[in-house]
């Protein structure tokens, strides 16, 4: 209940209105109070852990027999079905086209609209659902998916606000919340939600490593992402993406030296990571050189030598790095050579510019 409290009280994320008008979600859609219907529920899923959705199945319809409200077993009985095909999801289709439907209750609309072929009639049935229960945050995290898909950032974000205000502690509605953020440039915000994803799911190294492209890249909180950073490295100290991180927070901290030590280390633990080749290069060419004769003299050999094995070795590379690829690092060379004159290695090799 705190956290929620924290969110109603962000003037920039909600309104106090908005949070009074939609309220918490039941609990009686998240639980299954019959032991034997629960027990079920925990059976299919350690079934489904390994494959097995045709032995999950009957056991996901005793679940949602005995607890006809529980949302949990009704996605994943529809989603195993659909998994299985053909009878079982023909079967579990006419379930649900047949199944009354009480004029109060969110629940029908919404696993409808799970089953619907196209977004108009998902959208549709699941503003029936909002509509009967404003509380009801699985039907705001759906129209958000929806929204993403076609682009509709701003609206996604707005059904993703109504769904943390029904359900604070959602962890799928703070992940999905923090991303739309970070695309609409939004840092501080989505870093809010990325304290408490990290609350929420404690030791899940997936959120941490989100949370330190964050404020490495865009909030320049290098504290706080160094304490991320060590606590990953001990737990596996030979984590690739997390050392070009902790390369990343060295060089914003001007050790150029140290800096280059770490994507040294990365390049001895998995040689294909041009990104740290690219990394290397510029930082002789730019940082260690440090804008004197002196030191392009110094450091452009070795720069040179990085360049050419980045281009000689990586023919393609993600989009942040495509400029460099076929602009950025010719052009270097081009201003390389113009000092030293051409390099006479035929091909520099992994250990050339250490």
């Amino acid at each position: 209940m705190k956290l929620e409290v924290r969110i109603c009280a962000m003037a920039w994320v909600l309104v106090f209105a908005g949070c009074q008008a939609i309220g918490r979600s039941s609990e009686r859609y998240e639980l299954c109070p019959a032991g034997d219907g629960a027990a079920a529920y925990q059976r299919a899923r350690l079934f489904i852990d390994s494959g097995n959705y045709a032995s999950a199945l009957p056991l996901l319809k005793q679940a949602i027999a005995v607890c006809p409200q529980f949302v949990p077993g009704h996605e994943l009985y529809q989603d195993s079905a659909i998994r299985i095909g053909e009878a079982a999801e023909k079967e579990m289709r006419g379930f649900y086209a047949q199944h009354e439907d009480p004029s109060d209750s969110p629940l029908l609309p919404y696993l409808r609209s799970r089953l619907s072929d196209n977004n108009r009639d998902r959208l549709r049935l699941l503003d029936v659902a909002t509509r009967r229960d404003q509380s009801f945050f699985r039907a705001y995290l759906a129209k958000a998916r929806i929204y993403r898909q076609l682009r509709r950032t701003d609206r996604a974000l707005d059904e993703l606000r109504k769904a943390i205000r029904a359900r604070s502690e959602s962890t799928e509605a703070n992940q999905a919340i923090a991303e739309v953020l970070v695309q609409l440039g939004r840092y501080r915000e989505a870093a809010w939600h990325y304290r408490a994803l990290a609350q929420l799911k404690p030791g899940s190294h997936a959120v941490s490593k989100d949370r330190l492209a964050l404020l490495i890249y865009h909030l320049g909180e290098l504290d706080e992402a160094e304490k991320i950073v060590d606590d990953l490295l001990a737990f596996d100290d030979l984590d690739v993406e997390v050392l070009m991180d902790k390369a990343a927070i060295t060089w914003l901290r001007k050790d150029f030296t140290g800096a280059l030590q770490i994507y040294q280390r990365v390049l001895r633990i998995d040689g294909h990571q041009s990104e740290a080749v690219l990394n290397i290069g510029n930082l002789y060419y730019q940082a260690l050189a440090g804008g004197t004769e002196a030191g392009r003299r110094e450091f452009w050999p070795k720069a040179r030598l990085a360049y050419r094995y980045y281009l000689g070795h990586f023919s393609s590379a993600s989009g942040f790095d495509q400029l460099d690829l076929w602009l950025g690092v010719p052009v270097r060379l081009r201003q390389i050579d113009a000092l030293l004159g051409r390099d006479p290695t035929l091909e520099p090799r992994l250990g050339d510019f250490e």
